[in-house]
This record gives C-alpha cells, sequence and structure tokens, in this order.
C-alpha cells in the first residue's frame, strides 16, 4: 500500500454499529489506489476487530488495520501518524463519515497540488439519518488559492479536526503527539501541528460529516461533567503550549492560537457552571481563572465568553446566579 495521496485514520473504540456505516463512504473504486484507511481497534471489547479485518480482508489495495491497548483518541492518532503511508493525514471519527463525492473532489485537489502543506474544507454537522442541521465552516479566506498560514490564520474565527488534512510528514517530523487516555485531544493533534505548516488551500465543499447528539458523546454536558478532570487537563496543555511556542509566533498567529485555545478553555468554566452551585466550584473556577491570567495572559483576555466576562466583572459575586441560568437554558438536570 505504497504511494498513497491520503491517508485516513479511523480511531475506533467498541464501534461495531458504526464501521459498516462510515467504512463504505471512503471506498470508491475512482480513488482507491490514491487513499489508505487505517481503522485504529483501540482495545474494543465488542466486534469492531472483526467489522475492520473483514474490511481490510476485501479491500486489500486501502484498507489497513490496528489492533492494539485500549490507550484513548490521543493514542490511536498517534497510531496512525506512525504507520501512515499516505502523504496527507487526517482523522475521521468511527461514528462520522465523509461525503463521498466531495472527498474524491478533496482527494483530486490534493494530487493537483502537492506543494501545499495542508488542506482545510467544510464539515456538515448531521443526526443519525444523515440530516445536516448545521455546519463547521471556514470562514474568512478565500477558496482554492495557495494561501499562506501566517497571513490567513488570524481572519478564522476558528478551526477544528473536522476541517483538516495535512502532510504526514509534518506531523512526523515535527514528533506530533496527542496526550494518551483523555478526551478532548483532538486539539492538541490541530494546534500542535498547525505551527509548523507553511500553505493551505481551502475547498468550500463539505467533506466531513460529523454526528452530533448520540448519547455518550464527549461533547454532552453529562460526559463533559463525568470527564471534567480530562478537559481540565486538555486545557492546561494547550494553554502551556502556546505559553512555550508564542515568542516563536507571529503576531498573526499569537492572535489566532489565543483566540482558539480561550474558546476551548472556556468549556471548562461551562463544566464547572453546570453542575449544581456549591462551594467547591466556585473555588475552582477563581482558582483556574486566576492561573490562566498568571500563566497564560494573553488566553486569558482572548475570553469571548459573556458568562465569564460577567463573573470576572462580579468578582465572582454572579457565580450562584450564572451556575442556575446555564442550568435552566442547557436543561441540566
Amino acid at each position: 500500500m505504497e504511494n498513497k495521496i491520503l491517508s485516513i485514520v479511523v480511531p475506533s473504540y467498541n464501534a461495531e454499529k458504526f464501521l459498516k456505516k462510515g467504512i463504505p463512504t471512503f471506498l470508491d473504486e475512482r480513488i482507491k489506489n490514491d487513499i489508505e484507511v487505517i481503522i485504529v481497534d483501540d482495545g474494543s471489547t465488542d466486534n469492531t476487530a472483526l467489522i475492520a479485518d473483514e474490511f481490510a480482508a476485501n479491500n486489500p489495495e486501502c484498507v489497513t488495520v490496528v489492533h492494539k491497548k485500549n490507550g484513548g483518541h490521543g493514542s490511536t492518532i498517534n497510531s496512525g501518524i506512525t504507520v501512515a503511508k499516505g502523504e496527507y493525514f487526517a482523522v475521521v471519527d468511527a461514528d462520522d463519515w465523509v461525503d463521498t463525492n466531495n472527498f474524491i473532489c478533496l482527494v483530486n485537489t490534493i494530487k493537483k497540488n502537492m506543494q501545499i502543506d495542508m488542506f482545510l474544507a467544510n464539515c456538515a454537522v448531521v443526526d443519525e439519518e444523515g440530516i445536516i442541521f448545521s455546519h463547521e465552516n471556514i470562514l474568512g479566506v478565500p477558496a482554492n488559492k495557495k494561501l499562506m498560514v501566517n497571513e490567513y490564520f488570524q481572519k478564522m474565527p476558528t478551526l477544528e479536526m473536522h476541517n483538516y488534512f495535512i502532510r504526514t510528514s509534518i506531523l512526523r517530523d515535527n514528533q506530533i503527539h496527542c496526550h494518551e487516555n483523555l478526551f478532548y485531544v483532538d486539539q492538541e493533534f490541530v494546534l500542535y501541528s498547525i505551527l509548523e505548516a507553511k500553505t493551505f488551500l481551502f475547498l468550500e465543499i463539505d467533506v466531513y460529516q460529523y454526528l452530533l447528539g448520540r448519547n455518550g458523546q464527549s461533547v454532552s454536558v453529562a460526559s463533559r461533567q463525568k470527564n471534567i478532570n480530562q478537559y481540565l487537563k486538555v486545557s492546561e496543555y494547550l494553554s502551556l503550549f502556546y505559553a512555550e511556542k508564542q515568542n516563536d509566533m507571529s503576531e498573526n498567529l499569537r492572535k489566532f492560537y489565543a483566540n482558539k485555545i480561550a474558546l476551548f478553555v472556556g468549556g471548562y468554566y461551562s463544566i464547572l457552571l453546570s453542575f449544581k452551585p456549591s462551594s467547591q466550584y466556585k473555588k475552582e473556577i477563581i482558582r483556574f481563572d486566576e492561573w490562566l491570567k498568571n500563566n497564560v495572559p494573553d488566553i486569558y483576555y482572548a475570553n469571548k465568553y459573556l458568562s465569564i466576562k460577567i463573573l470576572r466583572n462580579s468578582k465572582f459575586l454572579a457565580y450562584r446566579g450564572g451556575s442556575v441560568l446555564y442550568r435552566i437554558t442547557r436543561k441540566v438536570s
């Protein structure tokens, strides 16, 4: 499986319900010789391994399987980086899929522009029936042009893993590595690697189809409450990464990174507000806010959340009311 254009890593933990829907969206005969689908079985206990092996046996030219002990989402990305044979690299979670025609367009565009470091595309947010109800779009940059990361990234409001296809050698040469046994490390994958890219091209099409709303997703309020310590760790890792690397960034990139990380760490405040009000959670919001201000002031001041501004302006006297309001508006029981 040599000389592939694009490697797609599919992190798969107990994903038997999803693989038969997602994997076939890649396997169009027009691009089978150009792509590599790497299904990473992350120590699953259901039939994920069996289904993955069946796909590999039926599609030996473009599907490979990695079986490993459970190590979390970051470990599957790390494993994919290690074994990928494609010139470019992306991650598509097992419960998601791609729009096949737009995926083919992406692969063909990459083939024609292989001097470019990374490619960005829009993402459709869908329900289990595939009905689109929102988008994760790239905004603020022109489409179908070679652009410089340093000149354009500060114009983007945000960027997610679902928008993102990068040169594999950038990941390997710079030893890009996500923390393991944690949720939310897709943020690490994107932000650690963007810093090493110079050029990009944006395709104004929906490629990634992101399933939102199923039970048990790490983005749900209940899951974030359960995994609050993991969210905190990733918030700290990203903030400290910025603190370490900011002097290597242009002013434009510093603004992009500070804004992007501020959006993510704002989620930690939201998790704390989602619990029933208590002195414990109030103390933790104050502690984290002071830590952020003292250690990474750029991210502290890049905050765009009104709720956090109100907490700070009230010297956190508004905490209890803010928590009650958050729980009502988000229908948290």
